[in-house]
């Protein structure tokens, strides 16, 4: 595969595109350079197939868009991260008691969001944080 191109520009989509939209564009390039019709364009059409393997699944696709921004720095995950860990030290430290709970189980849960809702791939059960 090209390494300067994104599963996305192989597929000539944007990185928003629907399910529905990935699977049109997939479709009507693998017509376009389907080696039966194109034979010098079996490599685009293999790039093609890895492409859509990866993004047809929501689950991958996730993972991927998060591989994209640690790969090529996401200035808006780095200052989100910066934001979060700030804002979970204030607060432990300017919180009651009583809060100190509450304010480290939404700390917690904002961490996991920005880690796109899926930790149970680094064994971390997020029901442990709940009974905090």
């Amino acid at each position: 595969m090209n390494c300067n191109k994104s599963y996305y520009d192989i597929l000539e989509i944007n990185e928003n595109a629907s399910q529905d939209e990935i699977k049109k564009a997939y479709r009507r390039l693998s017509y376009q350079y389907h080696p039966d019709k194109n034979p010098d364009k079996e490599e685009q059409f293999k790039e093609l197939g890895q492409a859509y393997e990866i993004l047809k699944d929501e689950t991958t696709r996730n993972q991927y868009d998060f591989d994209l921004q640690i790969k090529y720095g996401n200035p808006n995950m780095n200052n989100s991260l910066d934001n979060l860990m700030g804002s979970f030290f204030e607060s432990m430290l300017n919180s009651k008691p009583k809060n100190k709970k509450k304010q480290a189980t939404k700390a917690m849960d904002d961490f996991i969001n920005i880690l796109g809702g899926n930790i149970s791939g680094i064994g971390i059960n997020p029901m442990q944080f709940s009974d905090m």
